[in-house]
C-alpha cells in the first residue's frame, strides 16, 4: 500500500513461508517545488517456523512408551531447535522436566504414573530458527496409575482338602476379578 503527506508511516510485513525468508522492497519518494529523490530499504520478514506434532494416543495406563512424531514445517532442520518438554504443568515427579532438543522425526518416551489419580501431561513443542523465530504446539497426554494385581494365600500346598484363604494386596485397582483354575469358579469383587 502507499502512504501519502506523512513524515512516518507503520506497516506490519508478514510472511506466509515457513521456510522462506520473505523481502519487501520499501520506497520512499520525497518531492519539494518540482524537485524528487527517492530512498529505497529492504526490508526482511523471517519464516516462522509452524510447529506441529501428534502421539500415538491421547490417554494410557501407566507404564506406557508414548510414541511421538514431528510434522513441524520445516520438519527436521539441523539450523533450528527442535525443544520437547514433556511435563510442562510439572504434575509427575517422575517425568523428567528437562527440555529435549532433538531434530528426529519419530521417538517414544516412557510415562509412569505410581499416583492414585489420572496426570494429565501438557506436551510442548516449540520451534526456533536460527534466526530466533519461535512457534509452539502442546498437546495433552493422560496416564492413568499403574495398577499393580497383588495377593497373598495362606499356604501355597497342602493336602486336599485344601483351603485357602487370598489376602488382596493390590495397589491402585478398584476392581477385582478372582479365577481359581480348574475348577473355573470366578467372582468379581
Amino acid at each position: 500500500g502507499q502512504v501519502a503527506f506523512g513524515d512516518t508511516a507503520s506497516v506490519v510485513f508478514y510472511n506466509t513461508s515457513h521456510t522462506i525468508d520473505s523481502t519487501f522492497n520499501v520506497r520512499l519518494v520525497a518531492s519539494s517545488n518540482n524537485c524528487y529523490d527517492t530512498a529505497y530499504v529492504p526490508i526482511t520478514a523471517y519464516a516462522v517456523p509452524q510447529s506441529y506434532f501428534t502421539i500415538d494416543k491421547g490417554e494410557s495406563c501407566a507404564p506406557y512408551n508414548l510414541t511421538f512424531n514431528n510434522l513441524s514445517i520445516p520438519q527436521t532442520n539441523p539450523a533450528y531447535h527442535y525443544l520437547w518438554k514433556f511435563d510442562v504443568n510439572n504434575v509427575n515427579p517422575l517425568v523428567d522436566t528437562t527440555t529435549l532438543d532433538t531434530i528426529a522425526t519419530q521417538f517414544t518416551k516412557y510415562f509412569e504414573n505410581t499416583d492414585t489419580g489420572t496426570l494429565g501431561h501438557l506436551i510442548e513443542l516449540k520451534v526456533v530458527s536460527n534466526r530466533g523465530c519461535s512457534n509452539t504446539s502442546n498437546q495433552l497426554f493422560s496416564l492413568h496409575p499403574h495398577v499393580e494385581a497383588r495377593f497373598i494365600p495362606s499356604d501355597s500346598a497342602g493336602c486336599s482338602p485344601l483351603e485357602v484363604l487370598f489376602t488382596n494386596t493390590s495397589l491402585r485397582a478398584d476392581y477385582y476379578k478372582w479365577s481359581f483354575g480348574p475348577l473355573d469358579t470366578t467372582g468379581a469383587i
